[in-house]
């Protein structure tokens, strides 16, 4: 609601004057800083590009995007820690239709027996955005609608399969229309 609100925090993911969005790094900064603002005071933490799983040899490791995590039940002392990996894509990324499975819940989720994952999608769109982007083209290649049943769709079909559970979310980043002729700078 509040990136499409009467002051729309979508225009916070894009460079405005180049009317491009900005990165998947970028979006998955600001939904942390949205996720912490919003469970604040609730005892959860939330990790930006937490290794899940250190590589051979010590090289990175699997990261997700981010992690949050906060202590199961109202006792604190040996309670268990309960987490959800989410993973975050923008509508041009080449693995849109594939990471769901491919990168949360087999790399993420099932090597390390955890169940929980929120697949984030950024749809993008705007009446002016820069067409020499090559995002543009890709992220115009399903409405908003169909990207949401898609991916809603995919996450139950994913959890029944895999016996995990997923959560897709498609967030509406689109800017609002230029009032006016749109104009070049």
């Amino acid at each position: 609601d509040e990136l499409q609100a009467a002051t729309p925090a979508a225009a916070d993911l894009w460079d405005t004057t180049a009317r491009r969005p900005k990165s998947e790094g970028e979006l998955s900064d600001w939904l942390k800083r949205w996720l912490d603002q919003d469970l604040r005071g609730r005892g959860v933490i939330t990790g930006r590009e937490v290794q899940i799983r250190p590589a051979p040899r010590g090289g990175l490791g699997e990261r997700g995007d981010l992690v949050v995590e906060a202590v199961a039940g109202e006792r604190v002392d040996g309670a268990d820690i309960v987490r959800v990996t989410v993973e975050v894509k923008g509508c041009w990324n080449a693995d849109l239709d594939t990471a769901m499975v491919t990168q949360l819940v087999e790399r993420y989720l099932l090597p390390e027996r955890e169940r929980q994952g929120i697949y984030v999608v950024g749809w993008f769109a705007a009446d002016d955005w820069d067409d020499t982007d090559r995002r543009c083209r890709a992220c115009a290649r399903r409405s908003l609608s169909v990207s949401r049943e898609q991916f809603e769709r995919e996450a139950v079909q994913v959890s029944a399969a895999r016996d995990v559970d997923i959560t897709a979310v498609t967030l509406d980043c689109s800017l609002p229309p230029r009032a006016g002729p749109a104009r070049r700078e």
